[in-house]
């Protein structure tokens, strides 16, 4: 145990202390300041209404939510791949706490890429326009909870984004586990959903099953705790399976190597 936390603390620090980190995170406002630029006047501006243009009804939402949280750690096995340092690395800490390591600082990472990108937006919105405005929107419940409770209202919606972050980012490693390429993992995200956003027949399936809705989407359930805990489920299902997947993949070629 003790040795499988300071491989965890380990790859958090070379995660989240790195420039890479850094830039993510700084591009997330940046894409999303373009994306809505011209479009900050008028009474019923606010700092949701633009966020939730930004990452719904630009066209940005894929380079936001599907490339930049890949870049932190999502690509540290393509890395080591490329340097031939899997093979040291997994002898001194055995395939499944390599590969736990990996996945957990990649959902770790993407999320805060996302979550903290959000968050400067707002930061940088907030002396030209309010964070809310009542009646601003039509998409409940984050904004219903906003009304009342504004701090909790963003950090939920921060975080709903911020678990399609994780997903990305562990959905890299395990195509960098088949084919670890850095160019090829940091694209397949983005190719990936593109190709599942031209499926028409998954627009009958329900919201919480609906791939449509994995990443860019926000599906409205009763109350904020129901729409980020089946998003949380998703996260946490969808991350459990590329890991699992990675971790096999890592096995294989390794012993093919």
């Amino acid at each position: 145990m003790k040795k499988t936390l300071h491989i965890l603390w380990l790859d958090m620090k070379r995660s989240l202390l790195s420039l890479r980190f850094l830039a993510s995170v700084l591009c997330v406002p940046f894409l999303m300041l373009t994306a809505i630029w011209g479009m900050m006047e008028g009474s019923f501006v606010s700092a949701w209404y633009l966020a939730r243009l930004s990452l719904g009804g630009s066209g940005m939402e894929c380079m936001i939510l599907c490339t930049l949280p890949v870049f932190a750690f999502g690509l540290s096995y393509a890395w080591e791949w490329e340097e031939k340092a899997v093979r040291c690395q997994v002898i001194r800490a055995g395939t499944g706490r390599y590969a736990l390591s990996k996945t957990l600082n990649c959902a770790l990472s993407g999320f805060l890429t996302v979550f903290l990108g959000i968050g400067l937006f707002v930061l940088i919105l907030l002396p030209v326009c309010p964070p809310h405005l009542p009646d601003g929107g039509d998409a409940p419940p984050y904004e219903a909870l906003m009304g009342t409770h504004l701090v909790p209202g963003w950090l939920l919606y921060m975080a709903h984004h911020g678990l399609s972050g994780s997903i990305v980012s562990v959905c890299a490693l395990w195509f960098s586990t088949l084919l670890p390429n850095r160019f090829a993992a940091a694209a397949a995200p983005f190719i990936l959903y593109f190709s599942i956003l031209r499926l028409n027949f998954l627009t009958g399936l329900p919201a919480w099953i609906n791939p449509i809705y994995w990443i860019s989407g926000v599906w409205a359930e009763e109350t904020c705790l129901e729409t980020i805990g089946y998003k949380l489920i998703t996260a946490l299902v969808l991350c459990a399976l590329f890991g699992i997947a990675a971790k096999y993949h890592m096995e294989r070629r390794l012993l093919h190597e």
